[in-house]
C-alpha cells in the first residue's frame, strides 16, 4: 500500500511538473505556408538506433547568411557582436525571436521552412582577413523516451564557456571538441580517432592536408535538461543542464533542472588547403573589440528553436521516444522533411569550373562573394563598427 502511494505522489509530482514547463512557453504560432511539399511520403521508413540506448534525428542545414548580431547575447543591438554565420532561418537577425522566426524566413535546413530555427557562431577567418564559410552544419537531435519538445520560445547558448569545467573536454565522449574527418565522420555520428580540446592544426597529421576529403571539423553537444521555468537567464545558460557527465542518454536530469529536451549535437566543416593555410585561421570573437586571443579560443553556438509544434512533436515522439535513428530526416510517421533547393545547400561554389578554389569564401567588408576563390578585401572589420 506504502509503495502504490509513493508511486501515486511521483507521478503526480512529474505531471505536474510537465504542466509547469509547459505553462511556461511562448504561445503557439502556426505555420503560415503550405507544409505540402516540405514533408513528403517516403517508403524507407527509420528503424530502432541499435545498438545505442537513444533515439537519433538528423536535420542538416547549411549557410544562410552573415552578420554582426547576436539575438541572445545582444537582443535587439544591431553591428553589436562579432560577425556570425548564421544557419536555418534566412531572415535571423539581432532583433530574432522564436515568434518572429515561426513567422517570416525561408530555412536552410531539410524541410524548409518547417524548421525556421537559428543557429549561429562566429565566423571563421583566414590568416589574411577572409571568411571561410562552413560547407555544412550537421544538427542532430537526441533523446529517449523522457525527452519532451523544445519549449517555444527557448533560448540557448553552446560552447566551452556556457557548460560545466568538467564537460568541455573528454576524450572518449566531447562534449566541445576540434577534429578533422572526412564523410561519415563529419556528418555528426562519429569522429575521427583525431580530436582535440583545441584549435591544433599542427598536430594533425600529413594525411589530413592530403586527402581532400577531410575537413576542419568543430563539434558541440547541448545540455539537454531545463528548468521547466526559465527560457533564457542572465548567462544564458543557468536555465539549462547536462544529464550527466557522459553522453550515455542513461542519466537522470538533476532535480533543479527536472525537465529533459532534445539534445542537440552539432558539428560543423570547413575545407582546408594545406597546414600553413589552416594554422593562420581564428574566429571573429577571437579579435573582437579588444581582444587578440589564441585561435579558436572563443568558439560558441547560439540556438533558437522555432520547429512547426505539429512536426516537432511527431519526431520527438516516434524518433526520440522511441529510440529510433531518422536518418534523413525521416520523422517516424511515414514522412521525410524535403532537403532545400540545391544552391541553399551547397552555396555558390557548385560549378565553378577546373581549378577553382572549391571553399565559401566572403568578403567581411562587403558581404559578397566573387567566382575564382579568395576575395581581396578593402577595409577589413572583424569588430562591429564604432557608434
Amino acid at each position: 500500500m506504502k509503495t502504490h502511494m509513493i508511486t501515486i505522489l511521483v507521478s503526480a509530482l512529474a505531471l505536474l511538473t510537465t504542466q509547469a514547463a509547459f505553462a511556461q512557453q511562448a504561445a503557439k504560432v502556426p505555420s503560415n505556408f503550405d507544409l505540402t511539399p516540405w514533408v513528403v511520403p517516403t517508403e524507407n521508413m527509420p528503424g530502432p538506433n541499435y545498438p545505442r540506448v537513444w533515439g537519433d534525428f538528423p536535420n542538416p542545414c547549411s549557410y544562410a547568411n552573415l552578420r554582426y548580431d547576436d539575438p541572445i547575447q545582444y537582443p535587439g543591438k544591431f553591428n553589436a557582436s562579432p560577425l556570425n554565420v548564421f544557419f536555418g532561418n534566412t531572415l535571423a537577425n539581432a532583433n530574432s525571436t522564436y515568434d518572429s522566426l515561426r513567422k517570416i524566413g525561408e530555412s536552410t535546413c531539410w524541410g524548409g521552412p518547417v524548421n525556421r530555427s537559428s543557429i549561429y557562431m562566429p565566423a571563421m577567418i583566414t590568416a589574411d582577413g577572409k571568411v571561410v564559410l562552413p560547407e555544412l552544419l550537421d544538427v542532430v537531435y537526441r533523446g529517449d523516451e523522457r525527452t519532451q519538445a523544445f519549449p517555444r520560445g527557448l533560448k540557448m547558448m553552446m560552447g566551452p564557456k556556457y557548460m560545466d569545467s568538467s564537460y568541455q573536454w573528454d576524450a572518449n565522449s566531447p562534449r566541445y571538441a576540434w577534429s578533422f574527418g572526412g564523410p561519415g565522420q563529419w556528418w555528426g555520428r562519429s569522429y575521427n580517432s583525431w580530436i582535440y580540446q583545441n584549435f591544433s592544426p599542427n598536430l594533425y597529421p600529413d594525411y589530413a592536408f592530403q586527402n581532400t576529403a577531410y575537413r576542419q571539423l568543430i563539434r558541440v553537444v547541448s545540455p539537454d535538461c531545463w528548468d521547466g521555468v526559465n527560457l533564457d537567464s542572465a548567462d544564458h545558460y543557468s536555465h539549462l543542464a547536462y544529464s550527466g557527465p557522459d553522453a550515455t542518454m542513461t542519466a537522470n536530469c538533476p532535480t533543479t533542472h527536472p525537465v529533459k529536451i532534445p539534445q542537440t549535437l552539432i558539428t560543423v566543416a570547413y575545407t582546408w588547403m594545406n597546414r600553413t593555410d589552416a594554422q593562420g585561421w581564428y574566429l571573429s570573437s577571437d579579435r573582437f573589440g579588444v581582444k587578440f586571443e589564441a585561435p579558436g579560443t572563443n568558439f560558441y553556438v547560439g540556438f533558437i528553436p522555432a520547429w512547426d509544434d505539429d512536426i516537432e512533436q511527431i519526431w520527438v515522439t516516434k524518433i526520440l521516444n522511441q529510440k529510433w535513428f531518422g536518418a534523413f530526416s525521416k520523422i517516424g510517421d511515414g514522412r521525410i522533411l524535403s532537403q532545400p533547393p540545391t544552391t541553399k545547400i551547397f552555396g555558390p561554389t557548385q560549378n565553378l569550373g577546373p581549378g577553382r578554389d572549391p571553399r565559401f569564401l566572403w568578403s567581411l567588408s562587403g558581404l559578397f562573394w566573387m567566382p575564382g576563390g579568395y576575395v581581396p578585401i578593402a577595409n577589413q572589420r572583424v569588430s562591429p563598427p564604432a557608434p
